[in-house]
């Protein structure tokens, strides 16, 4: 939130609380940036972090906060920089209008792998670890061909390496357009660049780092985003679909594999299940090359009202054959076997079967069972229900053939059972179709 503005929802109450850290008594007044970096801890989903010029962390969702470090900047005073070659006055034309706070914390990271171990960085060019929780800071002021005082765009803490944290830098502000994007194998302590081929007048913003593959990697650029297979040896662009736009934010969906990226201006884009990236090393060398395809679903939703005159039709072939042609003068075993003749055939009927998984696919349906698993599961539903069916139809033909004296009772009986079953069914496919997507 802008100037650190921040509020927890809770989205089943409506309930608004704002949790926005203040200064003590005793404490300077606190700076924020216009974005604020706010961090869920990745080992702790009730813990947060959220950063003005110093951090706090909250162990409650924001009900209570603990400053744990100093001010981080190097507070510089703004207002002694110069600005189109020379040091501004204080009334100058909006010169401190719908301006951010200068000295203060914007970017932010945990370590996946190691908890406590916190990356700071700070818009006048510092980076700041810490592995205590804030008990104890390291600052790093000086990285290989990045302009002093240079703005750190974000820092982001590999998910492989947990001496590993990438960081990218941002000057266009004072006209240099290069792309900074760096990496620390020692958390900090050194830098290896490795924007490599990167357009030179690109700005970077963000990195990312495959959950799978730690030489895949992800940049977002003032001309869209770039992947690496090696590291950041060289970069690629991903053009399909995408414009040429500042890429300010990226983010990967683990369990789908999806890149999602946040543009300036131009709304989200996300790249469904990019895995054959990690294979694209491998057999960028070949002519030709098949990458696996995930295991999907096969998604159709039946139009409204078919699927009762489906089952209709069904019903009616089932009771046509087995109640309207039942004649009293048969003895009871003759009776019972007759029902459970029809009713199997109509059972292991293959229509029959089809329109049975239409109704329990989300019963067994799970990302990480495979297809056959999941056909053997119906399969038993099916039988296990088959045989609750027989055990039905044998009660009740006991009990027809006890209550019924002569044909002509009988027929008139079936008559309105018939009518009342179809219409059972009907209204039972009308509440399914209206609050189930019907998905196998």
């Amino acid at each position: 939130s802008q100037y650190g503005w921040l509020v927890r929802y809770d989205r089943q109450s409506g309930e608004r609380v704002g949790i926005k850290p203040m200064a003590h008594d005793s404490m300077p007044a606190l700076r924020w940036n216009w974005d604020a970096p706010l961090l869920i801890s990745p080992h702790n989903n009730k813990r947060l972090y959220f950063a003005a010029n110093r951090l706090f962390r909250s162990e409650n969702r924001g009900n209570d906060w603990t400053c744990i470090s100093p001010d981080l900047s190097q507070q510089i005073d703004r207002n002694q920089l110069e600005v189109m070659g020379r040091i501004q006055s204080a009334d100058a034309v909006m010169k401190n209008k719908s301006t951010t706070m200068y000295g203060n914390i914007v970017a932010l990271d945990e370590s996946p792998l190691q908890e406590d171990l916190l990356y700071v960085g700070t818009d006048d060019g510092l980076i700041h670890v810490s592995e205590n929780t804030g008990g104890d800071w390291k600052m790093y002021d000086k990285f290989k061909n990045v302009p002093k005082d240079t703005y750190v765009n974000a820092l982001v803490a590999s998910k492989h390496d947990v001496n590993a944290v990438y960081a990218v830098f941002n000057n266009h502000k004072n006209g240099d357009f290069k792309p900074y994007v760096l990496v620390s194998k020692d958390k900090g302590k050194s830098w290896k660049s490795i924007s490599s081929n990167l357009p030179v007048r690109g700005t970077a913003y963000d990195i990312a780092e495959d959950h799978v593959d730690p030489n895949l990697l992800f940049v977002g650029t003032e001309f869209g985003v770039f992947f690496s297979c090696d590291g950041g040896e060289e970069w690629k662009q991903i053009k399909a679909g995408l414009p040429t736009i500042a890429v300010k934010d990226i983010e990967i969906q683990e369990r789908e594999n999806d890149l999602v990226l946040a543009t300036f201006g131009r709304s989200f884009y996300i790249l469904d299940n990019y895995s054959s990236l990690r294979n694209l090393s491998s057999n960028i060398a070949s002519k030709a090359a098949i990458f696996e395809i995930k295991k999907s679903l096969f998604f159709f939703e039946i139009i409204k009202y078919t699927g009762i005159f489906y089952l209709l039709y069904l019903s009616y072939e089932t009771y046509k054959s087995e109640i309207s042609n039942f004649h009293l003068d048969k003895n009871k075993d003759e009776i019972q076997n007759n029902f459970k003749k029809g009713v199997l055939m109509n059972l292991l009927n293959p229509k029959v079967f089809l329109f049975f998984t239409f109704f329990f696919p989300n019963f067994i349906y799970s990302d990480t069972i495979s297809f056959k698993f999941q056909i053997l599961s119906l399969g038993l539903i099916f039988v296990v229900i088959t045989f609750i069916v027989f055990g039905l139809i044998i009660l009740f033909s006991n009990f027809i053939h006890k209550k019924f004296s002569s044909n002509n009772r009988f027929k008139i009986f079936a008559k309105y059972f018939n009518i009342l079953v179809l219409l059972f069914i009907a209204l039972l496919i009308l509440f399914t179709e209206n609050n189930l997507t019907l998905t196998n």
